[in-house]
């Protein structure tokens, strides 16, 4: 058992065992952690319609800013507490670990609070218009706030748990939520007939669900870490929080530029314009999940190696990752331009032409975004790991807010609906 935690140590292990050990799973758990939005979205289109399908991605400003502020605190604090790991000063990282897990239950309890106190005009500000569409809006996300607790301390869990040198246990514990999520839709939506309101209730007890998985691990006899005395430091605890300042701003405005999509989409082309913009977040988010798995699992091995003094290290661990994901553009640019409709196909039933088509209209021009969309996240994730969060900021703010609003504000005037198409390729490049 030494041998193989010895072998798979950030600062000690060979370079490529050690990356696929950390990136490999981390991968899988992201897609798990994200799959709530995917899973719900090809149920809610096959077995209710449309409109269903429209209200997941209405939903998604106000799901991105549960994991905008998770990411803030979860990314900043283990980052932190790597860097004390690598320094051999376990009770310092202890104390980051356990602030965060109390950061975050605040955090949460006050979103759970105003989320379901203002959902009325948090529906109507969320771009549903439509009576109906509203409606299930709100179901949806009365649901969703109550389970707020749940989404925050599971994504912390995760990176704590990953970062304690058991990134299977974080990876696999999503992915046991993940099954738990498929199989509770299939029994509400497809044989309850709950619509919407069954998404919800499914999302939210698969959650709680990977809560209890990863929870035993701070508590087990030979725990790398566990909760103890929170730290008191406030600079120090404003610095780790500071440098998670990139994943929130990336999170948060993904949520404010999917608002702006949304209401572009309605004004346009209607519903199922929004329908047609949730199957291609779904099919994006796939590539951007690889991604994102392979450049977040470097956080806690250049955060150690970062606290080792281990620079050398460092850069070989880049030049893996790098290779990497240009692998991973080219797959998504052959999947998008070679197979579109068998994507489309996934999210909708038969005689849904006019969304499938302006899905069909958004894959012709999104997919040269792969070419660059791997390599602007290892840039924004190589930052927040050598404690460098304002370049990081800059790079996260301007791929996924100031650069794809303002060419979806500036090219549909020259180009039409084209210019909404082109818009997020061209903020990538």
């Amino acid at each position: 058992m030494a041998q193989t935690e010895h072998k798979y140590d950030p600062i000690e292990g060979k370079v490529s065992p050690v990356f696929w050990h950390y990136a490999i799973p981390e991968i899988f758990g992201l897609f798990a952690m994200s799959s709530a939005s995917l899973v719900d979205s090809i149920f809610l289109g096959n077995y209710v319609g449309p409109k269903a399908l429209a209200t997941v991605n209405l939903s998604i400003p106000a799901m991105t800013l549960f994991f905008a502020l998770a990411m803030l605190i979860s990314v900043g604090g283990s980052v932190v507490g790597g860097k004390y790991i690598g320094q051999k000063r376990p009770n310092m990282a202890n104390s980051v670990f356990t602030t965060t897990v109390l950061v975050g239950l605040f955090i949460a309890l006050l979103l759970m609070f105003f989320g379901i106190v203002f959902l009325d005009e948090l529906v109507g500000a969320l771009g549903a218009t439509d009576q109906e569409l509203a409606e299930m809006l709100k179901v949806y996300l009365g649901i969703i706030f109550w389970a707020t607790p749940f989404y925050l301390v599971e994504i912390v869990g995760f990176y704590f748990v990953r970062l304690s040198g058991r990134p299977i246990l974080a990876s696999g514990a999503f992915i046991v939520g993940a099954g738990i999520n498929v199989g509770l839709d299939y029994l509400f939506i497809a044989q309850f007939d709950w619509g919407v309101a069954g998404a919800a209730y499914a999302t939210m007890i698969s959650a709680g669900i990977t809560c209890l998985i990863l929870a035993p691990a701070f508590f087990t006899k030979n725990a790398k870490l566990r909760l103890s005395k929170p730290m008191t430091d406030v600079k120090e605890l404003f610095k780790a929080y500071f440098n998670g300042i990139s994943e929130f701003a990336n999170e948060a405005s993904i949520g404010i530029t999917a608002l702006i999509f949304n209401w572009v989409m309605i004004t346009r082309m209607g519903m199922e314009g929004v329908a047609a913009l949730t199957i291609l977040n779904n099919i994006w988010m796939l590539g951007v999940c690889v991604s994102i798995g392979m450049c977040d699992s470097l956080q806690p091995i250049i955060s150690q190696n970062y606290g080792a003094r281990n620079h050398q290290r460092i850069v070989e661990f880049l030049k893996i990752a790098v290779y990497a994901v240009l692998g991973v553009g080219v797959v998504m640019i052959v999947a998008m331009v070679g197979f579109p409709n068998t994507l489309i196909d996934i999210f909708l039933e038969d005689g849904e032409e006019k969304t499938k088509n302006i899905a069909a209209s958004f894959m012709i021009y999104v997919w040269p975004a792969f070419l660059f969309i791997g390599l602007n996240i290892l840039l924004s994730t190589y930052f927040t790991s050598m404690h460098k969060p304002l370049p990081s900021m800059y790079i996260a703010f301007s791929r996924s807010f100031i650069l794809p609003v303002a060419a979806l504000v500036i090219l549909p005037i020259w180009l039409g609906d084209v210019g909404i198409f082109v818009a997020l390729p061209i903020a990538e490049a």
